[in-house]
């Protein structure tokens, strides 16, 4: 990727108030949880990212208690937001509006205490509506293999090379990553820093440490081939053929990089906002969630206004639709667990101008500024 030299009025999720009693046994040697209630709005919520969505009910009996907002993604419910009810039961969450865009399944749930019962809510829809149109994106694919995916079923475990990075590093690669994961439902676990810097390996896999599906770099001129001159960025994967637990026959990411050019990143606005209209343009966050989705496998996109058109931009860096309908292709909503993969070997380029490859995998190298 290359880089070019007031908050709206809240929105409340409101309507009717529905409640569901959470089941208790019939006979305990001890004394019965107290049965639990809650409630919450169901009114089909729409915002644009950034704009307050508000979350608002009553849990019963009343008393404080901790209550999470979930959104399903996939076939799990996970957590978005936490809250804790006032002395008289009420709650207000605040959903996220800038990690993810797009239409959202959602519920309140309050855990089970040693006093009271667990509680869930009913569902209900809300939805966050990003920049342009949803077919502006391009995912790796392989005609009768489906896209490039990682196994949505295990972590991506990752390391950070900060040599030569500023020491706010570490905190924004984290926040891209939540933003990718987020979007795709992917899950990552951080194993530490390392000193090696990504390179090809003479087998057409990457030097990444044994234990380590992503590095991410910050390397000199001349450190890796992987960084030639120009770009500010570049993201890429190896991938292998496997077998999902369907059988079908997929193309699963195995191993991942990102090397960002030192110079160019300091360079950058830290954060996610809209950047500087003047001079380098974008953020470092821009960058980084751009890098990253080539690690999941998403190509560039000719529409301006999403994170994965190839040059940085004067917006704010949040998922445009193009970009979320192309991570969802490669998250937990459309992917199953990958099994073994297949033995043999062979290699894919790609340098964002048309590249080269060759016939059916067993296995690729990807690479994208």
């Amino acid at each position: 990727m290359r880089v070019l030299p007031s908050r709206p009025s809240p929105l409340t999720v409101a309507g009717a108030i529905v409640g569901a009693l959470a089941a208790t046994p019939l006979w305990s040697a001890a004394a019965a949880p107290a049965p639990s209630s809650i409630s919450v709005g169901v009114t089909d919520a729409s915002v644009t990212p950034g704009q307050s969505l508000l979350v608002k009910g009553t849990l019963l009996p009343r008393t404080s208690r901790p209550v999470r907002l979930q959104r399903l993604l996939g076939s799990t419910w996970t957590t978005a937001a936490s809250a804790s009810t006032s002395p008289t039961g009420g709650y207000s969450i605040d959903a996220p509006t800038t990690l993810y865009v797009g239409r959202t399944r959602y519920r309140v749930h309050a855990p089970a205490t040693s006093s009271y019962a667990a509680a869930t809510s009913a569902e209900f829809t809300a939805s966050v509506t990003g920049r342009g149109l949803a077919s502006s994106h391009s995912v790796n694919s392989t005609p009768d293999w489906g896209p490039d995916h990682w196994n949505p079923c295990s972590p991506i475990t990752y390391r950070v090379n900060r040599n030569n990075a500023p020491s706010t590093a570490l905190l924004e690669v984290r926040a891209a990553l939540l933003r990718v994961s987020a979007q795709t439902g992917l899950s990552y676990r951080y194993l530490g820093s390392t000193g090696v810097t990504p390179r090809q390996s003479a087998s057409g896999g990457l030097t990444n440490p044994a234990d380590t599906d992503l590095v991410i770099a910050w390397p000199r001129p001349g450190d890796t081939p992987l960084l030639p001159p120009g770009p500010s960025g570049v993201g890429g994967y190896v991938s292998r053929t496997a077998q999902d637990t369907s059988g079908r026959r997929v193309m699963a990411i195995s191993d991942a990089f990102v090397v960002l050019d030192p110079v160019d990143y300091r360079a950058l606005e830290p954060g996610f906002g809209p950047g500087p209209r003047t001079g380098y343009r974008g953020t470092r966050g821009q960058l980084l969630m751009h890098e990253l989705a080539h690690t999941v496998g998403l190509g560039h996109t000719g529409a301006t206004g999403q994170v994965m058109y190839p040059v940085m931009q004067s917006i704010p860096a949040v998922w445009g639709n193009g970009d979320a309908a192309g991570l969802t292709k490669v998250g937990v909503a459309s992917r199953r667990c990958v099994r073994e993969a297949a033995t043999a070997f062979h290699a894919r380029t790609d340098d964002g101008h048309g590249g080269v490859e060759a016939p059916p995998p067993p296995r690729r190298f990807y690479a994208e500024r």
